[in-house]
């Protein structure tokens, strides 16, 4: 049987739908976890979210960006992190908190 189905029907093998993944001899598509996505159906693994994006939940088909205010700076991340104080973010999909300038809080 070839990576990307799930072989629970003994006569046919099922390809996994987007948000999920199997790898060969699989009996189930696993969700893809959280960090990560599965963009396309027949997948046999699934993709980290790159930096400035992230996954909270299973089975997401795209990471989602991360929202100004926020910083994604690692790889696979399932939640954003909020920029601390003394920092801001104003755009999406931010990987850095930049420092507030001087004259500003």
């Amino acid at each position: 049987m070839p990576d990307n189905f799930s072989c629970l029907n003994k006569t046919h093998p099922a390809e996994c739908l987007a948000g999920f993944y199997a790898v060969e001899g699989s009996t189930e598509c696993q969700p893809c976890p959280k960090g990560a996505f599965c963009p396309t159906k027949g997948l046999s693994t699934y993709h980290l979210c790159a930096n400035g994006t992230y996954s909270e939940v299973e089975s997401l088909p795209y990471c989602r960006m991360c929202d100004a205010g926020f910083r994604c700076p690692s790889v696979g991340m399932e939640a954003p992190e909020e920029c601390p104080n003394g920092t801001y973010s104003n755009s999406t999909g931010a990987r850095y908190c930049a420092l507030c300038p001087e004259g500003h809080r």
